[in-house]
This record gives C-alpha cells, sequence and structure tokens, in this order.
C-alpha cells in the first residue's frame, strides 16, 4: 500500500508479521523524524506495532467496533478516525456517578488539548464510552468544527464580523458544520447553508429544503445526531 491509501479504522494484512491481520489505528507522515512514514495497527492477536505502508495490503473486511482498554488508575482509552480518547472520571475519586468524561488525547498521549472534550457529566464509564461514540461516528460523516465564541474585548462591529462560520462561500466541498458565535451550529453542503441545529433542551433542528425551513423531529440525544439529522432530510428528500 501507499502512504496515502492508508485509513484510519481499515482493516489492511500485514505481510512482514506472517500474514497477521489487524486494524490501522493511525499513521504518521514524519516516521519518528525519519522520512519514510509508518503506520500504528491493532493486530488480531491483540498486540500493537508500527509498519511500513508497503508491507501491508488492505483488507475487503469491517473494522471491529472500538472498544474500551482496561483501566488503569480508573482511566481507559480507545482509538477511532485516527485519534486516541480516553474516558475517565473528573473528580479523581473513582467511580462517581454524574462526572465520567471523554476526551482526546494529544500525540504525545500525556495532555488534552483545548478542544478535546466529547463528553462530560455522564453518569458511568460505560455511558461516557457509548455517547462519545455516538459523537465521534457522526463526526466522521459530517465535519464539525470546534465550537466559536465572541471575544468580548473586540468591539461590537469586529463583534459581528467574526460571527459567521468561516466555511460560508469557502471551496470546501462535502458535509460540514460550524459554530455560529451566538451559540448555534449552521449545517453546510459545498459550503451551502442546509440547516442549523439549536442546542439546548431539547435540541431543535431546521433544514432548508427547496426555498422552505423545514422543523425536524426529534429527539437528539446531542447535536451531532441533530446535525445527521438534518443531512439525511436532505438526501432523503
Amino acid at each position: 500500500m501507499h502512504y496515502d491509501e492508508v485509513q484510519p479504522d481499515t482493516r489492511v494484512i500485514c505481510h512482514s508479521r506472517g500474514e497477521i491481520k489487524g486494524t490501522v489505528l493511525n499513521k504518521r507522515p514524519d516516521g519518528f523524524g525519519a522520512e519514510r512514514p509508518v503506520v500504528r495497527i491493532k493486530f488480531d492477536d491483540g498486540g500493537e506495532g508500527w509498519n511500513y505502508p508497503e508491507q501491508l495490503d488492505p483488507l475487503d473486511e469491517v473494522a471491529p467496533e472500538p472498544k474500551l482498554s482496561r483501566a488503569y488508575k480508573g482511566r481507559s482509552r480507545f482509538w477511532i478516525g485516527g485519534h486516541e480518547y480516553e474516558v475517565f472520571n473528573s473528580t479523581g475519586l473513582g467511580d462517581v456517578r454524574g462526572f465520567w468524561a471523554c476526551v482526546r488525547v494529544s500525540e504525545d498521549s500525556t495532555t488534552h488539548p483545548s478542544d478535546a472534550h466529547v463528553v462530560i457529566g455522564a453518569a458511568t464509564r460505560k455511558a461516557a464510552f457509548e455517547r462519545a461514540l455516538g459523537k465521534l461516528k457522526a463526526r466522521k460523516i459530517v465535519t464539525i468544527k470546534p465550537r466559536r465564541y465572541r471575544e468580548i474585548t473586540m468591539s461590537q462591529e469586529d463583534q459581528d464580523l467574526d460571527a459567521e462560520p468561516e466555511l460560508r462561500g469557502s471551496d470546501r466541498t462535502g458535509w460540514a458544520a460550524a459554530w455560529h458565535t451566538d451559540g448555534f451550529l449552521i449545517v453546510f453542503e459545498d459550503a451551502r447553508e442546509r440547516g442549523i441545529v439549536w442546542p439546548g433542551k431539547p435540541i431543535e433542528a431546521t433544514a432548508y429544503i427547496d426555498g422552505k425551513s423545514v422543523d425536524l423531529d426529534g429527539p437528539w440525544p446531542y447535536c451531532e445526531a441533530a446535525v445527521l439529522a438534518v443531512r439525511d432530510a436532505h438526501l432523503n428528500r
């Protein structure tokens, strides 16, 4: 395989390891400082390893569902979409209900990026994992940009200019969603506005179809599910 052909969450066979099969976790173009890129694989025997793309061939198989690792010091991890995520109790006091969270882990596996929080306030470890998995699967279908907020130090004029998502009128193709600084999501197809999602209790969504605003029927457990509903409303019309 070539490096560009290798994608996370796909199945491969590794010829240099005795034809063992595995699932791609992620890949690195720099090869740990070398010019030769490498691929990280979760092998079917339970082990993990790095291989060169040319040592692999693709398999026409569906990758298994992500699974939480065994907890270590109360923290469990899983992979999806080329990123590693960690589920933990934010109190640091054990299994306290209502305080389970999931965050994306940085590349050095030691810190959490500022936009990394996927789930907060879940009742249990299992609930945090399942909610995170649902949200992250949706994000693989529709790219959702990190949330944006108004800068109170800016003038009102500059705040108004900064309020609109950068996707509008861009040359981006495919489905994506971006946060308006007033706190709602705008859904785009090929940089054209297709609907709006309002977070809240309950979450609400409207699709723009054939020049009309169509309120969609929920409920949705999280905004990502409502974004998919807007997309489905257009694809199924």
